[in-house]
């Protein structure tokens, strides 16, 4: 099983320069683990979340 960041499943659905690449992994290992969210670290960092809302 590889990780594949959401933009990354992109050129799977669309023809971009990397499809081809990208679809020989694929066939190589079907088992793929996406993330498509922010983390709570990065959305803290961004003022987004406060300290009180991560500590309920």
């Amino acid at each position: 099983m590889k990780f594949w960041d959401s933009s990354a499943l992109i050129p799977l659905c669309l023809s971009e320069r990397q499809s081809k690449v990208l679809k020989k992994l694929v066939r190589e290992d079907e088992a793929i683990a996406a993330w498509w969210g922010n983390s709570p670290g990065v959305l803290f960092g961004a003022g987004q979340i406060s300290a009180g809302r991560d500590a309920q």
